[in-house]
């Protein structure tokens, strides 16, 4: 059997009525408590992060302000970088012309430089035993002849110049006669003396300095050469394989102090202060921005010593605020100290008497984000 439509839209504003009567009902004596439950009273506060630089520098920008939400990993602050750029440019040179000396040693010598080094060892061998087998006997005869010619040269002059003189002595030629004529004979004289010993030095044969230094050259080159077509040797390559990751290194630091110079959001929430502006300079420990995570919210309270024994953690709790009225934001304890301590200053609870307490941080679930840290707050610690 059904019922008329204006019998059932009277049951509908019925139940409407009754549900209505039963919610106020229960928000009431949540909030007001029974005699089981405690009543603390607190401030919010929130998870606070000061945002600092790494290194001293300038800031040159700062895209966000107070108020403002921010993702984690958002620029907050960059600080002028023109010379660390300048060292990661330095360190990239660096690194490059590393690498390319290891490709450069692991390729080997070319087919030219071995050829060539080759060449300077058989030269070199050449020379030596030239010098072993000593003068030939026509160098010999040629240094002999060359010595006749520079003593007949010399006689010449001799001479001409003993002739020069009694010319002079007889007034009948000037002294600059006699001058040209005994410096033609002292280049004659030296010529000889110099052919001399040029004759004397091919019959003695290769001086013994000459011959050592002649089998040093010799193991030099055939060293070199041997060396070119072996290849690299193996601590050559470790060497040269330690320089590239040593600049790599470098690189790799030169790089990270250049990132730092972009300080990025350590998380999702929103500014909360900002202490420096564009302009000044920023300092290693001293907050440039703080940080608030609206996610992150509790309430600070304390318990008197006897209703200790009444909460727990992971109690739950309503939370309300003066600027939300006839509201509960609902929360639990998350925190209880361990040991008492005396009531703060800036705490009044309602048991005066009582003069230790116990300190309770209740977590707080605000889905809106519409709590702010510093707001006073009471909360009903339900059994």
């Amino acid at each position: 059997m059904s019922l008329p439509p204006r019998a059932l839209k009277l049951a509908a504003t019925v139940l409407a009525v009754a549900l209505l009567a039963l919610a106020a009902t229960w928000t009431v004596r949540y909030l007001a408590g029974d005699e089981r439950s405690v009543a603390v009273t607190g401030t919010i506060e929130a998870l606070q992060v000061d945002v600092s630089a790494k290194i001293v520098g300038r800031i040159v920008e700062r895209p966000v302000t107070e108020g403002q939400p921010v993702e984690r990993g958002q620029l907050l602050v960059r600080l002028g970088a023109d010379e660390l750029a300048a060292e990661v440019r330095r360190a990239e040179a660096a690194a490059a012309t590393a690498a390319a000396q290891l490709r450069d040693l692991l390729a080997g010598a070319r087919r030219e430089e071995i050829d060539e080094a080759e060449a300077r060892a058989a030269r070199a061998h050449a020379q030596l035993d030239d010098l072993l087998a000593g003068s030939r006997e026509q160098e010999i005869e040629q240094a002999r002849a060359n010595l006749r010619n520079a003593a007949a040269t010399r006689e010449w002059t001799q001479r001409d110049l003993q002739r020069a003189r009694a010319l002079f002595a007889r007034d009948l030629i000037a002294a600059q006669e006699v001058d040209r004529a005994q410096n033609a004979f002292d280049v004659a004289a030296a010529n000889e003396a110099a052919a001399r010993e040029r004759l004397a030095l091919a019959e003695a044969g290769a001086r013994k300095n000459e011959i050592e230094a002649a089998r040093a050259e010799v193991r030099a080159t055939r060293e070199r050469a041997g060396l070119l077509r072996a290849g690299p040797r193996p601590e050559a390559v470790a060497a040269a394989r330690a320089q590239v990751a040593e600049a790599r290194a470098a690189l790799a630091l030169a790089q990270a102090r250049l990132a730092e110079m972009r300080i990025l959001s350590p998380l999702t929430g929103l500014v909360l202060r900002k202490n420096l502006e564009v302009g000044e300079t920023a300092n290693p420990g001293v907050a440039i921005l703080t940080l608030m995570d609206p996610k992150d919210m509790w309430l600070r309270a304390y318990v008197s010593e006897t209703d200790v024994a009444r909460i727990r953690v992971g109690q739950p709790a309503a939370i309300t605020v003066d600027a939300f009225p006839g509201r509960a934001f609902a929360g639990a304890i998350s925190e209880i100290a361990s040991e008492a301590e005396f009531t703060p200053k800036n705490v009044q609870t309602k048991k005066e008497r009582v003069n230790l307490v116990f300190r309770v941080k209740i977590a707080i679930r605000d889905a809106e984000g519409v709590l702010k840290p510093g707001l006073p707050a009471d909360a009903q610690l339900r059994p």
